[in-house]
């Protein structure tokens, strides 16, 4: 699958992003609603030692590559709900795939000591990987 083919809903990297626990551990960096076009697209980044290593595997570009960014973009919105948004980055995202083909996206952080609880929720017609980069990165434990 290329980075901008439409993600089949069963395919291949869905059945990893779909995973109750992969976006969840990535860092939630980037969120663009596009009420004209009815898009959402989300941006994540997720280090090698931040226990992802597969999903680092599935889209590293390169075998020294310890680091991937990557955005998913959600098309034909409907029943879009903000509440709040702030800190911090990691969020419990959930993708659950409906009967009807839909795509149903959460994206929930609790309350802390820096800002109040937020969340985003909606229901896309599709779903597709774009914007993958892989590099080497550093980070401190």
């Amino acid at each position: 699958m290329s980075a901008d083919e439409g993600m089949p809903v069963s395919g291949s990297p869905w059945a990893v992003l779909a995973n109750s626990t992969v976006l969840s551990a990535c860092d939630l960096s980037y969120v663009q609603i596009d009420e004209r076009q009815r898009t959402v697209v989300l941006g994540f980044g997720i280090q090698d030692g931040e226990s992802r290593s597969d999903l680092i595997a599935m889209f590293r570009t390169d075998e020294g590559h310890n680091a991937i960014e990557f955005s998913l973009v959600f098309t034909d919105i409907r029943n879009l709900m903000v509440r709040g948004w702030g800190y911090p980055g990691y969020k419990q995202v959930r993708l659950e795939e409906m009967a009807q083909g839909c795509v149903v996206v959460s994206a929930d952080a609790p309350a802390s000591s820096l800002s109040s609880s937020s969340s985003l929720s909606f229901e896309a017609s599709s779903c597709s990987v774009t914007r993958v980069r892989s590099f080497l990165a550093s980070w401190v434990e």
